[in-house]
């Protein structure tokens, strides 16, 4: 009988790999959702693109709220040093959000003069190539 990862069902993502992600996932004896953010990385170059990257951060995501989860936990229980905490576990850094862009917007006569500024430069291309033709 062949071994698992002598196949794969559905593609060649894994089967391609010098390790294949769930030999990784079992090794390091990872969990369900930071298991998936193995694999979804290590596939999304050949098989989901962007949408195993949000995938990969959708699992990532949850994983962080579970460990800050138990954190919250561990310090009503008394059971976890908050200074230590706070060292081991410290968030992620905010980042800026993106400044809001203000939609341009052109009174008619800016609108028919970009317009015919367009369709000048169109009929002097269209000129250009008959010209060289």
């Amino acid at each position: 009988m062949a071994r698992a990862n002598d196949f794969q069902i559905g593609g060649k993502h894994y089967a391609e790999t010098d390790m294949q992600a769930w030999d990784a996932i079992t090794a390091w004896g990872l969990g369900y959702l930071d298991g998936n953010v193995v694999k979804y990385i290590s596939r999304w170059r050949k098989k989901g693109g962007l949408q195993d990257l949000l995938k990969a951060q959708h699992f990532l995501s949850k994983v962080i709220e579970e460990v800050e989860q138990e954190i919250a936990v561990k310090k009503m229980a008394g059971t976890i040093n908050p200074e230590a905490a706070a060292e081991k576990f410290s968030p992620a850094p905010q980042l800026p959000k993106p400044p809001q862009v203000q939609p341009v917007t052109m009174n008619e006569d800016a609108k028919m003069h970009e317009l015919a500024d367009i369709e000048d430069k169109i009929n002097e291309l269209s000129r250009d190539m008959e010209t060289s033709k």
